[in-house]
C-alpha cells in the first residue's frame, strides 16, 4: 500500500466509506447495520396491507409438487382474494412460488408437506407434531390469530365401514381386533344410515360401532395431539383458526349416527365448523356440499374451524366447476369461510 503512497489507516477509511452517491445512513446506524436491516426488510416479505375486519380463509389439500400445481393454487388464492391458506400435501418450493405470485408470506412445517400463506407475518409456535403445526399471525389491528394446519392420516377411511364392510376390509386393512367387530357388522341385517343431505348409504348399529373405532384409532390420536397444543397456547382474545384435510367425516352430517369422535373433540374444544355455522344460518354454498368423493362414499372431510368473536358471513366449498380454475389441481374440493371479526379495532 505504501507503494501507491496509501497507509494502512487511509486504505480502510477508503474501504469503509464506499457506498453510491447521495446515500446518506440514519443517524447512529453504521454501514454493516444498514445493510444487516435491509437484508431483514427482504426477508421480511411483502408490506402487510391494512385489515378491513374481514377474513377469507381456505383449507386445500392439493398435491403441490410441481410449477403447474402452484399455478393452479395461485390463481384460486389471487381470484378469491384469500388472506390465510392453509395447504396440506404442499410442498416448501411450491409453497415459495405461490407466496411470490400472490403476495404473501409463508411457512412450512417440519415434515414439508404442509404449508400456511398469509398476508401478515407468520410466526411459528408450539410443537413439532406429527399431523400439523399451530402458527400466530398478528394483524394491523393488533387482533392475534392463532393458526393450526393439519393433514391427519388417510387410511383407513372410517365411513366406507358404513357402505361396505367387505370391500373396506380389502382395500383398506385395519387392526386385529376389529375383525370381530366387521364380522358382527357383516352379519347384522342393513338399515339405512340417514344423512343431512339426500344421500343413503348401508348401516347398522355394529357397523356405526366398528366406524367410530376404527377412526378413534387412526385419526384421533393425531388430532388429539393437535388440539392439545392449541389449548396450550389458545389466548384470551382474538381469533384461533385449526385449517386441515382430516380424513374423518362430521357428526353434523350425520344425525343419526356414528358419533365420529374427530368433528366430536373439535367441538369440545371449543371449535365451530364454519361451513356448517353458514348452513344454519343460510349463507353457505350448500352445492357442492361434499369435498372428496370416492367409492361412491362422499363426504365433507377438510375443514375451517374457528372460536372467538367473529360472524361467518359465508362459506362454500370450491373445485372447477365454480372456482374460475378449470384444471382443478386436487381430488378434493377446498373451504372457503369469510369471517368477520366482532370486536377490537379495525383499520379500514
Amino acid at each position: 500500500l505504501k507503494h501507491f503512497g496509501m497507509d494502512i489507516a487511509s486504505a480502510v477509511r477508503c474501504t469503509t466509506d464506499r457506498r453510491p452517491a447521495g446515500l446518506r445512513l440514519p443517524a447512529g446506524c453504521s454501514r454493516h447495520a444498514a445493510t444487516r436491516q435491509a437484508r431483514a426488510s427482504r426477508r421480511a416479505g411483502p408490506p402487510a396491507p391494512p385489515f378491513s375486519g374481514c377474513l377469507r380463509v381456505i383449507s386445500f389439500k392439493a398435491m403441490a409438487t410441481t410449477e403447474e400445481a402452484a399455478k393452479y393454487i395461485s390463481d384460486v388464492v389471487l381470484k378469491h382474494r384469500v388472506d390465510l391458506v392453509g395447504l396440506q400435501g404442499c410442498i416448501g418450493k411450491a409453497a415459495q412460488s405461490i407466496a411470490s405470485v400472490c403476495g404473501m408470506q409463508f411457512a412450512v412445517d417440519a415434515h414439508k408437506t404442509r404449508a400456511v400463506l398469509s398476508r401478515w407475518p407468520i410466526e411459528p409456535i408450539g410443537s413439532k407434531l406429527l399431523a400439523g403445526h399451530g402458527y400466530r399471525v398478528r394483524l394491523p389491528s393488533r387482533i392475534d390469530v392463532l393458526w393450526y394446519n393439519v393433514h391427519l392420516r388417510e387410511h383407513p377411511y372410517a365411513p366406507y365401514v358404513l357402505y361396505d364392510p367387505l370391500k373396506f376390509w380389502v382395500e383398506s386393512p385395519i387392526a386385529e381386533e376389529f375383525q370381530e367387530m366387521l364380522e358382527d357388522a357383516l352379519a347384522e341385517p342393513r338399515a339405512p344410515c340417514a344423512r343431512t343431505s339426500s344421500r343413503l348409504g348401508d348401516g347398522s348399529p355394529a357397523a356405526a360401532e366398528l366406524a367410530e373405532m376404527v377412526e378413534t384409532e387412526t385419526q384421533l390420536p393425531d388430532l388429539t395431539e393437535v388440539l392439545a397444543d392449541l389449548e396450550a397456547h389458545r389466548p384470551t382474545s382474538g381469533l384461533t383458526l385449526l385449517t386441515g384435510s382430516f380424513s374423518a367425516a362430521s357428526h353434523l352430517d350425520y344425525p343419526a349416527g356414528p358419533e365420529w369422535p374427530c368433528s366430536r373433540c373439535c367441538e369440545a374444544a371449543g371449535l365451530t365448523d364454519s361451513f356448517d355455522e353458514a348452513r344454519r344460518h343460510g349463507v353457505a354454498e350448500c352445492f357442492p356440499a361434499s369435498t372428496w368423493t370416492s367409492n361412491g362414499v362422499q363426504d365433507r372431510i377438510d375443514f375451517v374451524y374457528y372460536s372467538g368473536s367473529c360472524v361467518v358471513e359465508w362459506s362454500g366449498h370450491l373445485d372447477g366447476s365454480n372456482s374460475g380454475t378449470a384444471d382443478w389441481p386436487s381430488d378434493h374440493r377446498a373451504v372457503l369461510s369469510i369471517l368477520r371479526m366482532s370486536e377490537g379495532p379495525q383499520v379500514v
